[in-house]
């Protein structure tokens, strides 16, 4: 009797335990590769590295603005001062939600300078090339 006891009371204890344990991920969606959020920088942070490098790979957490509406290949990061950041999937390999706008991201990538568009050759936006994006 004593034995089924401990037994019952290892069991509840384990059920409870279960119960009990949270998983920190639980509420998150992967796109594209897997990658670690520990050391992510904000946006401009990520931008403010760019006045030493030309490019440099970072982990970037941002809220996003707009999202391409077609195919969900390229979607913007706000920022707090200056323009949103053009955040483009690498080679098309995955694509995000259209619904993204106004969530929180972490991205994994490599941020670069791009000619601005159109007739002015000497303007440069920060732009980055994702690997993998966590939506929280």
């Amino acid at each position: 009797m004593k034995k089924t006891v401990d037994t019952l009371f290892v069991l509840v204890l384990m059920t409870l335990g279960a119960c009990s344990t949270s998983n920190s991920n639980e509420n998150q969606t992967n796109f594209g590769k897997a990658i670690d959020t520990s050391g992510a920088i904000q946006i401009s942070e990520a931008v403010a590295l760019l006045s030493t490098t030309d490019s440099t790979e970072c982990i970037v957490v941002g809220e996003v603005t707009s999202v391409c509406q077609g195919e969900g290949c390229w979607f913007k990061l706000k920022q707090e001062q200056g323009e949103d950041v053009l955040v483009l999937t690498r080679e098309q390999s995955f694509s995000v939600p259209k619904n993204l706008s106004g969530k929180s991201v972490f991205l994994q990538g490599v941020i670069h300078w791009e000619k601005g568009a159109g007739n002015d050759t000497t303007s440069r936006e920060p732009v980055i090339l994702a690997d993998g994006v966590i939506i929280r």
